[in-house]
């Protein structure tokens, strides 16, 4: 069990989103995931709804706990159900100006898989990253900013580190000197498997 937030969660309707806004699903009884929910609602206002899962877990009888406590839950106004850097992403795309990661999670190669490795990490990690988002709240907001400014970068140093491994591995496995060429490179011939020679 994670840190627990001394904060009392924000109140919101207690409906399924099916019909009406987006809804933010968390693990209430960690301190980094309502650190970070509280902060996305500030973003989107009153576009998103956001509770933790201990409250509405029973609205939702197909996410089991495990799922609710690996990841964040995002329910978008149609039922429609997504996850971990997914359900960031979607909730983060009902911010001003945020709409981009989005974009970028849905339309650029590796982004969407290397999101998810790197969600995955940070959750692994949700204590240490607790204790230094609240360090720096109790601190000052210039600190603060600061945090979330640092969290980006780490964020970036572990896209930029998967990028940087598939690129050199790229080179060995795709194209005319890949350990698999593609039939269409130059020095290949016509294939003649099953011709019997």
């Amino acid at each position: 069990m994670q840190e627990t937030s001394q904060d009392q969660p924000a109140i919101a309707p207690e409906t399924p989103a099916t019909g009406s806004r987006p809804l933010l699903i968390y693990d209430g009884d960690c301190g980094f995931c309502f650190y970070w929910a509280r902060y996305w609602q500030k973003l989107t206002g009153d576009r998103v709804d956001s509770r933790p899962y201990q409250q509405v877990a029973a609205q939702y009888p197909e996410i089991s706990e495990a799922e609710f406590q690996r990841a964040v839950q995002h329910i978008a106004a149609d039922g429609r159900r997504a996850s971990a850097a997914e359900a960031s992403f979607l909730t983060l795309s009902h911010a001003p100006g945020k709409r981009f990661w989005l974009k970028l999670y849905r339309h650029v190669l590796g982004f969407a898989p290397n999101s998810e490795l790197a969600y995955a990490f940070i959750a692994a990690h949700r204590s240490a990253f607790y204790r230094i988002s609240l360090g720096a709240r109790t601190t000052s907001r210039r600190a603060t900013s600061s945090s979330h400014s640092l969290f980006l970068r780490l964020l970036g140093l572990v896209y930029l580190a998967a990028f940087v491994s598939f690129a050199v591995q790229a080179q060995g496995l795709i194209g005319s000197d890949g350990i698999l060429p593609s039939p269409n490179s130059p020095g290949r011939g016509p294939s003649t498997a099953g011709s019997g020679r």
